[in-house]
């Protein structure tokens, strides 16, 4: 058996709120039009980076926005309508519909995360075990999830929202098991506030992320403090 078959029902879900509630934490930098535009942009680079994972067995995104609709067909990416409000239960209910269709583990990944890599991706998966498992990518805060790989996918119920990273290893323990945390630090950069800006556009990535900005900001933006000694 090769390493390819060892993940072949793995799926990624990506949950995409409504573009009209998009990054509302960047509304003093960026226009409506432009929030959207850039979650678009971001998207693009989570959909691009999970398509270079092989043991995946697919990617579906979840959601009711009708942009972001169409930019997942755009891509052949599998599309699941969200008939629930919220994040937690849109990834709940993608999580019963994999589960029926022999899903064996649902890697869980917010489309704001433009420099997270295949390899990392990879890296979380290989935490997964049989039997009840929980793997976590946190954010560089170490207080978020940024990547959730959850096997079989309803083993938990997702807890998505602030602190989110000690409310699902508190769900990992009420299953009698112990969630894997990881940092990794494409995936740990998330973009909710302007030092998120700040620090991506220092590393200068390749994709439609950095482009956008590029575009929009230029190269100088404005200076914006960005946070260097934080705890690891």
């Amino acid at each position: 058996m090769t390493k390819k078959t060892e993940h072949i029902e793995t799926w990624a879900l990506v949950p995409m709120k409504s573009l009209t509630e998009a990054k509302h934490r960047l509304s003093g930098m960026f226009s409506l039009s432009e929030r959207r535009d850039l979650s678009l942009a971001m998207l693009s680079d989570v959909l691009t980076t999970l398509k270079q994972i092989s043991h995946l067995a697919s990617t579906a995104v979840i959601t009711h926005d009708p942009l972001v609709l169409d930019l997942a067909h755009s891509w052949n990416t599998r599309v699941l309508k969200e008939s629930k409000t919220g994040v937690n239960a849109a990834v709940t209910e993608a999580a019963k519909i994999l589960s029926l269709e022999s899903c064996t583990t649902m890697l869980v990944v917010p489309g704001d995360v433009p420099l997270a890599t295949p390899e990392e991706f990879s890296a979380l998966l290989e935490m997964q075990k049989p039997g009840a498992t929980i793997s976590i990518a946190t954010d560089h805060r170490g207080t978020g999830t940024n990547a959730l790989a959850c096997s079989p996918p309803t083993v938990i119920a997702p807890c998505f929202g602030q602190r989110s990273l000690v409310r699902h290893q508190e769900a990992a323990r009420n299953v009698g098991t112990v969630a894997t945390v990881l940092k990794l630090p494409g995936l740990a950069l998330d973009i909710d506030i302007p030092d998120d800006i700040a620090r991506l556009l220092e590393k200068k990535p390749q994709g439609h992320t950095y482009a956008f900005l590029r575009k929009v900001v230029g190269e100088t933006l404005y200076q914006v403090p960005v946070i260097t000694n934080e705890q690891t």
